[in-house]
Order: C-alpha cells, then structure tokens, then sequence
C-alpha cells in the first residue's frame, strides 16, 4: 500500500468514529486534529510523491556534522537545503529523552500531538525537507536507538506515527545531525552516515575575527 493511501484510509478510519461521536466533545477535537493534520500530509506527499532516481540519492545522503560550539553547523545543514532545493525544518535534539519527541505519543491527550517529522512535513508543505536533527550527542539512548530505523532506508518508508496510528514515508528526507563530538555517537548509527568535521577556531583566526568586527 503507498503512503498516500495509508494516509487517505487512516482518515477515512477516523472520520468515520469522528461522526459517530456525540457525547464527548474532547476526543472528537481530537480525532478533527488528526483528520486535519493527515490532510496536510496528504497534500504533503501528493506535491512530491515521485520516486527518487540513483542519481538523487546519491546527493542527498544522511550526514552527521561534528565540530564544536559556534563553529556553523546549523548554517552548514541550512546551505546543504538550499543548494538541493529544498526545504529546511529544525528539531533541536538536547536533553531530550523519549522517543514520542520524533514519532508522537500513544496518548491522546488534548497536549499531545503528532512527531516533529510528520510536523516537518506539515510545514515545509513537501515530503522530501532537509531536517537537522540538531545535538544528537546529547540526546537519549533510547532517541539514538529509534534513529536507526528512521535512518535505515530499508525500513524508512514505513514508520509508525504513533499519535497518528499511521506508517508514515520518511525515505525521501534527507537528514543532517549535528554533534559537538562523536564519543557518545552510537556505530551503528555513524555507520548510517556521512561525517562531515568542521575545526574550530585557532587563536589567531579568533583575533582576526574579533579585530573585524571591531573595525566594522
């Protein structure tokens, strides 16, 4: 089944338990949410939904940028989307520890909400963004461990919503993560990517630095 019509199914599935509620106004709030937000990935997929030829994918390869603090490797990942044409969407990795952060939680509350993925989609209106995944050192073990599925391309194409209840396509994003190092970076994972290291500054390019914008 292709991602659209999981996608169509799915809110077909909760329209349907949508008009047939009507004691409680909170889960159907909910359940128009969701309905609302399978629209937008609809509409995501539909405006890209091409396969993506041997030449493409060598050019968009998952890379993992390491350098220290204030070196740019968020505008590296920023230059990265604009020379492939495409969307940028940021998800800021540090200190965070479960996995719903990505992939969405189980739990309908009223203050849950879909994955930062399926919101990256929602919001560059496109199926194939760059997503920094940024600080991914200081991330959890179990954020690390649940990238390795979203980063393996031979398991990427169907990835569990959980929020949503739907497998959504992640295959044609391409995905920068950035790291301060890499001691704490799983093999496994490294092993997904292509490292990039960008050097920090040395004293003297520190006091070039400084005297020019002093002059400026």
């Amino acid at each position: 089944m292709t991602i659209l019509a999981r996608l169509n199914v799915k809110r077909e599935e909760l329209e349907d338990k949508c008009n047939s509620l009507t004691h409680s106004s909170v889960p159907k709030t909910i359940l128009q949410n969701k309905i609302k937000t399978l629209n937008e990935l609809i509409n995501a997929y539909g405006s890209t939904n091409q396969p993506i030829t041997l030449t493409e994918s060598e050019l968009i390869l998952n890379q993992q940028v390491v350098g220290p603090s204030g070196v740019g490797k968020t505008t590296f990942a920023q230059i990265i989307a604009q020379a492939l044409g495409k969307k940028f969407f940021s998800v800021a990795l540090n200190g965070l520890s479960e996995t719903s952060t990505l992939l969405g939680s189980e739990n309908n509350s009223p203050a849950n909400n879909e994955g930062q993925l399926a919101q990256a989609l929602v919001e560059t209106k496109t199926s194939n963004p760059v997503i920094l995944l940024d600080e991914i050192d200081k991330a959890s073990l179990p954020l690390k461990n649940c990238l390795l599925n979203i980063l393996d391309p031979k398991q990427n194409h169907t990835i569990l919503d959980y929020y949503l209840d739907v497998k959504l396509d992640f295959s044609q994003i391409t995905f920068v993560l950035t790291a301060n190092e890499t001691k704490s970076f799983l093999p496994s994972l490294r092993d997904r990517m292509l490292i990039i290291e960008i050097p920090g500054y040395n004293g003297e390019q520190k006091k070039e630095t400084a005297n020019k914008i002093i002059q400026q």
